[in-house]
């Protein structure tokens, strides 16, 4: 699976690297605005920089979209980075990836009954602002790369008179939720996961070596497809994924 690392290189700038690493296997230098465009898998920095404070606030909000690595805690210097290989930068993702799913877990885990409530207050008054805020929970809780929801909406008749109409909406996206309308392409993949749907979070589909996800839960008897890159898959993260929809029924 593809992946985006960057580090922190001066107080205004980041190294941006893209792995596997063929195209530009020197990377990117982005300007610190940049940031915010960039869908990172992990942000490294020397805490020396950090402690300017120019950084300190407009990394305060990215952490929530991805880890943010100190040298010193999976130890890695600018310098090796600029040189880094392909497998030497999964090994460093991957471990942190694993300890800032962990904390996002234990988060949710902690204030479940709370989201979820807040959540299915949602569900029959703002189905797109539900599936927004579902499709960040799951990204945060899993480490998604990409994410795609798929489900069945009500648009409702132009005219008085008019029926309501069933219809298939998704969100996706990679850093924020874009929700879209669905088509036949959606209503086919629904249609051809009937037999998954139920109250109970399903893993249909796992490709291991790919980091291809695709799981099934119905939501109040409304049929939620959920298709992710992600790098790993744990127990704790499965179990706490089935408590979260068993709470939204």
């Amino acid at each position: 699976m593809d992946f985006s690392l960057a580090y922190i290189k001066s107080e205004s700038q980041i190294l941006l690297k893209e792995f596997p690493s063929t195209e530009f296997p020197k990377g990117k230098i982005i300007d610190r605005e940049g940031l915010n465009d960039l869908n990172l898998q992990g942000l490294f920095y020397d805490n020396e920089l950090l402690e300017t404070g120019e950084w300190v606030e407009f990394l305060r909000n990215e952490n929530k979209f991805f880890p943010m690595i100190s040298a010193d805690e999976l130890p890695l210097t600018f310098a090796e980075f600029e040189t880094i290989d392909d497998e030497i930068a999964l090994q460093k993702i991957t471990a942190a990836q694993k300890s800032w799913i962990l904390r996002n877990n234990l988060s949710l885990l902690e204030n479940i009954f709370k989201m979820t409530t807040h959540m299915k207050n949602l569900w029959p008054n703002d189905r797109t602002s539900f599936f927004e805020e579902l499709w960040f929970l799951l990204r945060s809780n899993i480490g998604a790369k990409d994410l795609i929801i798929i489900f069945n909406d009500i648009k409702k008749g132009n005219k008085e008179g008019d029926k309501n109409k069933l219809v298939q909406t998704k969100i996706q996206g990679t850093k924020i939720p874009e929700p879209i309308a669905g088509g036949e392409i959606e209503a086919k993949l629904l249609k051809d996961y009937a037999k998954n749907f139920s109250p109970e979070f399903e893993i249909a589909e796992w490709d291991k070596t790919k980091g291809e996800l695709i799981a099934t839960v119905s939501i109040q008897n409304s049929p939620v497809l959920v298709m992710a890159k992600v790098f790993s898959l744990t127990p704790i993260q499965k179990s706490l994924l089935i408590g979260l929809f068993d709470g939204l029924q």
